[in-house]
Parts: structure tokens; C-alpha cells; sequence
């Protein structure tokens, strides 16, 4: 693999964590700093070693690191983490049309390189171009109105771990649902199956809503759909166990790529929206 980003890309990034970056406006762009102390905290919370600070200044330093990074594999993951620190909301005091136009700012340098910035829950997350997805969308829109705390821990965690830790991304997924369906089982004061894995949970909630694949008055093709879901429920459930982290990775596991965690992410999401919109529909016309 090569460089991650662009020179244009890392230029720009490299500017806004030294605060050296201004708008066509003329206002200030990128992280409030004045001390080589804070771009150091922030450089070791991505997991990245900064240069040492010798007679470099701030730009320099961090110029220089960057590089470093962007050739080096290992420390591409670190280098995804610094993206999302330097427009961490809670770095920019309060000032959110700074921390918004930095984020426009950077996206407009890496979207040729193939990653966007999205807000999902109270933070910024890097996302490849593939990942991008109406059914997570609208999935996000909805858990964003709801009161459904576990269901958007997990959403998050898939989506940001598509691409550094497929394996983790894979348990999220399995998770979402399980949550989702564990939330509206709550909701409709239904009593949760023993076994709360999400096959027995998803058929729980789908004998609730009158979803089940064996009902007599709905079309064939209804009705494949919906033994379709099923079989979704239950292949995820069986990647999580057979690829995901939940119980340990084994010394021979094999590893999947993010290829594979983002179809997970998209089914899981596209089974726990069509749950939450059958259940916010009226009870009498469910289908």
C-alpha cells in the first residue's frame, strides 16, 4: 500500500493542527494551539510519536511527522485517529462555526483521496467513499430521535471500526440489532426470550410485529422477504461468531477485511431500521 493521503491533503492537515490555516474569508481554521505540549497530547492520543522538538517549530514538527505516518503502514490507523482528534468538537472551546469550518475545510482535501468526515452521535468519523450508505443514514436519523442509548452506542462503534478493526466493527453490527430488537421488545412491554442472541431475539420481535415468514395473507414475494431477514439475522449472529471478537480471536482465526464488516454494517442496519419503522407504524396495519 502507498501513501494514504495526498501532499495536498497532508499539507492541509498539517496546517490546521499548527493553526496555520485561514479560510478565503480570512478567519482562523484548525485547532486553537499555542504550546508544543498540546500538539504532543494530541499526537500520542492517535497513538502516532511525535519528532522530537529540537530547534523544529510547531509546523515543522508536525509536517515531519505527518510524512513519516502517511509512508509508513502501520501507522496509517494512527494518522485516521489524528484526522478525527483534530476536529473533535471539544478541542475548539465551545467555538462550533470554527470546529465546523475546519471540518468543510479538511473534507474538501480529502474527499479526492476518498474519505469524508461524518457527524455520527457527537463526533466526527472518517469514512472511505464506499461507506457511504442511505440505510445508515436514515438508520442514524432514527436512533437519533429515539431514546435508544445502547442502539447508538453501537451504531457508532460499526461504523467507526469498518475500517480499522473489521473484526470489532463485525460484534457492533451483531450488536445493533440485538439492541434494537432488545428496545422495542422493552418498548411494546414484552418479556426478552432466555436466550438473548439475536436470532431468538430477532424472532421474538418479529412473532411481535407480525412478521413472521409462515403468515398465510401476505404475497409470495413478501414473504421470501421477510425469510430473507430470517436468514440475515442468523448469518450475522454466525459471522460475529466465526470472525468477530466478542468471544476472543483464536491463534489461527482468520482476519476479514473491511469489505466484509461494512456488508455486515448494512445488513445489520437495514434489518434494525425495517424493525423500528413496522414498530412505529399503527399496530392494526403492520406488514
Amino acid at each position: 500500500m502507498g501513501n494514504l493521503l495526498s501532499p495536498a491533503a497532508l499539507t492541509v492537515l498539517g496546517k490546521l493542527i499548527a493553526g496555520n490555516e485561514l479560510d478565503r474569508a480570512g478567519n482562523p481554521l484548525g485547532l486553537p494551539y499555542s504550546y508544543h505540549g498540546q500538539i504532543e497530547d494530541l499526537f500520542g492520543g492517535s497513538n502516532l510519536a511525535i519528532v522530537p522538538r529540537g530547534s523544529h517549530g510547531m509546523y515543522p514538527r508536525t509536517r515531519e511527522t505527518l510524512n513519516r505516518a502517511n509512508i509508513t503502514l502501520s501507522e496509517h490507523d494512527g494518522l485516521k485517529k489524528l484526522i478525527e482528534n483534530v476536529v473533535d468538537p471539544r478541542e475548539y472551546g465551545g467555538d462550533r462555526d470554527r470546529n465546523a469550518r475546519t471540518v468543510e475545510w479538511l473534507n474538501d482535501a480529502l474527499h479526492p483521496d476518498g474519505f469524508e468526515l461524518r457527524m455520527i452521535g457527537e463526533r466526527w468519523r472518517l469514512f472511505t467513499a464506499a461507506s457511504g450508505q442511505a440505510v445508515t443514514e436514515q438508520l442514524d436519523k432514527k436512533i437519533g430521535a429515539l431514546d435508544f442509548d445502547s442502539v447508538k452506542v453501537d451504531f457508532e462503534r460499526a461504523l467507526s471500526q469498518a475500517d480499522n478493526d473489521p473484526e470489532d466493527a463485525v460484534t457492533s453490527a451483531c450488536s445493533l440489532v440485538e439492541s434494537v430488537c432488545k428496545c422495542i421488545l422493552e418498548e411494546m412491554g414484552v418479556s426478552l426470550p432466555s436466550n438473548q442472541d439475536i436470532q431468538h431475539l430477532s424472532d421474538a420481535l418479529a412473532r411481535q410485529l407480525n412478521l413472521s415468514p409462515a403468515r398465510q395473507n401476505i404475497e409470495p414475494d413478501i414473504k421470501q422477504i421477510l425469510g430473507g431477514l430470517k436468514s440475515v439475522a442468523a448469518g450475522i449472529g454466525s459471522l460475529r461468531t466465526h470472525a468477530g471478537d466478542a468471544h476472543g480471536r483464536g491463534k489461527s482465526q482468520g482476519r476479514i477485511d473491511s469489505r466484509i464488516a461494512r456488508l455486515a454494517i448494512h445488513a445489520a442496519s437495514t434489518l434494525a431500521l425495517f424493525y423500528i419503522e413496522t414498530w412505529q407504524r399503527h399496530p392494526g396495519d403492520k406488514r
